[in-house]
């Protein structure tokens, strides 16, 4: 998974589903912020919310406004965020 590449200030999804199988999704916008190490130096990737990236550019703190949400996503986090083709293929998968 960490050979995957984002790029800085594009959108990804979010993709969850609200029932155990797998029928009904809901997707949620997320901007690519960049990607840092934590304190034992393991990568993760910083997402924030479409809404508030436009509404007050690149927060990286969260706690700055309770407007923004902010993700950071290690490895097996990333497998809920698809670019725009992966989203694509995954409503084709599920005849949406």
């Amino acid at each position: 998974m960490a050979s995957r590449r984002f790029s800085k200030g594009c959108c990804y999804f979010l993709v969850g589903y609200l029932d155990a199988r797998f029928k009904y999704p809901f997707v949620d916008t997320y901007v690519f912020i960049g990607q840092e190490n934590d304190s034992q130096d393991k990568p993760h990737w910083i997402f924030q919310d479409v809404h508030s990236f436009v509404k007050y550019g690149e927060r990286r703190n969260a706690a700055e406004n309770e407007d923004i949400e902010v993700l950071e996503l290690d490895e097996e986090g990333l497998e809920t965020i698809l670019g725009p083709d992966d989203l694509s293929v995954e409503f084709e998968r599920l005849g949406v």
